[in-house]
């Protein structure tokens, strides 16, 4: 940010600017991670996960440490402004002096974006896995002949009613 206020205010219009550079900074981190996490568990890279994971909470504390210097920045700002303390960033943002108003509206959306990005990633992530639990648990019923079928055919072609007793037993 360029000519900022030497006032309290523009202090810390200044340090909530570069806060949220570094929350967007810290997103964009998180959401390479979360591409990696997914294509690993896409090839079956299982060892190179726990390494990923270590590193995706180490991000996630690092965001969580700057969204609370955030809300404390916006907090100090806003009673500085004579604004309820509770005031969304947004609603801070509309009544800030240009340029700041624009520049960290302009970074707000940014960071919304990356938020928003980090979801369906997470979304993605999640049903891979569910399928994959899926899938193991199918698999292991089918080998210990746990799963039950409506219609059966043994292997010698007759029609049965219950439980499979081998693996050659199949649903038609």
């Amino acid at each position: 940010m360029e000519n900022i206020d030497v006032s309290v205010e523009g202090e810390n219009i200044k340090k909530l600017d570069e806060i949220i550079d570094k929350q967007i900074e810290l997103h964009e981190e998180l959401k390479n991670l979360l591409g990696q996490k997914r294509e690993y568990i896409q090839n079956r890279e299982i060892d190179k996960l726990e390494m990923l994971v270590s590193k995706e909470e180490k991000v996630i504390l690092d965001i969580n440490e700057a969204e609370n210097e955030r809300e404390k920045l916006i907090a100090e700002i806003a009673n500085s402004m004579n604004i309820d303390k509770g005031v969304r960033a947004i609603e801070l943002c509309e009544k800030l002096p240009q340029p700041h108003s624009i520049n960290l509206m302009m970074k707000f959306v940014r960071l919304m974006e990356l938020i928003n990005d980090i979801a369906i990633l997470n979304m993605g992530i999640k049903n891979m896995l569910e399928f994959e639990n899926t899938y193991i648990e199918l698999t292991m019923r089918l080998l210990s002949g746990n799963l039950k079928r409506d219609i059966l055919y043994t292997n010698n072609g007759k029609h049965r009613e219950d439980t499979p007793s081998s693996l050659l037993d199949g649903r038609v």
